[in-house]
């Protein structure tokens, strides 16, 4: 049996189990508190037969690629003005540092205060929260990148921006392009936690005035998208790449 079939095995296992197990807590409990997986997936057939679903999930998934791109560039930029000067570094590290301490509903908080229950709030709240993770893989990528091929480059006058874009994009591309994808894995969930606290519109939304009707089975509907996409992202721009990768390196072996 391959590595493959196997990790497809125990998925399917672990998800059996869970089904199992969320069954056997329904019936313990009153559905306005754990509905069925029947109630919960019959909820979220009729989310998708209105459309709800569908331009509700567009809107989350809009701000979540929006806040990774802003994040993206960002901390890219931040990483290497920090990797090339000393005072750059000391102050990119006060901002990674505050981007990293401050808890995200306080952010959330305070940009609702700013902007009311609009969309760029839970851009803003996951920006500032996953950029350090690029900064910090962007200006360990350009501080340790091999000096002899960019020296090398330069030796044969090539302009600055082809050895930027020949030789210097390829030796920091594969640690930021790793932080990257957990930028674009992780972002999907800070917005749902900032559009649940602060934004009148968005899946969030949808959970916290389903919550506020006690419609428990939409709640848990809108709960199980939520999981399944985020775990479809996590699996395409993360577990996939890194499997990938360690078949590269084990044949280059």
């Amino acid at each position: 049996m391959t590595a493959r079939v196997s990790r497809t095995w125990g998925a399917g296992c672990a998800i059996v189990l869970l089904l199992v197990c969320w069954q056997c807590t329904s019936e313990v409990f009153p559905d306005v508190l754990v509905p069925s997986p029947r109630q919960t997936f019959t909820a979220l057939i009729e989310l998708a037969r209105t459309g709800e679903l569908f331009t509700t999930a567009i809107s989350t998934i809009v701000r979540a690629a929006a806040a990774s791109v802003i994040a993206i560039v960002v901390g890219i930029g931040a990483g290497w003005a920090a990797s090339s000067s000393s005072a750059l570094s000391g102050v990119i590290a006060v901002i990674r540092g505050i981007g990293v301490g401050i808890p995200p509903v306080v952010v959330a908080v305070l940009a609702m205060l700013w902007w009311g229950a609009d969309g760029r709030v839970a851009v803003a709240v996951a920006a500032l929260v996953l950029f350090p993770v690029v900064a910090s893989a962007a200006q360990s990528a350009f501080v340790h990148a091999p000096r002899e091929l960019i020296d090398m480059g330069k030796a044969f006058n090539l302009p600055r921006f082809t050895v930027f874009r020949t030789i210097t994009t390829r030796l920091v591309s594969a640690e930021i392009g790793a932080a990257s994808r957990v930028v674009a894995s992780s972002s999907l969930r800070v917005v749902l936690m900032t559009e649940v606290i602060a934004v009148g519109s968005g899946i969030g939304a949808r959970i916290a005035y389903s919550r506020s009707l006690l419609l428990t089975d939409e709640v848990f509907a809108w709960a199980v998208f939520a999981v399944g996409f985020a775990l479809a992202i996590d699996r395409l721009l993360v577990n996939r790449p890194a499997r990938r990768a360690k078949t590269n390196i084990g044949r280059n072996e």
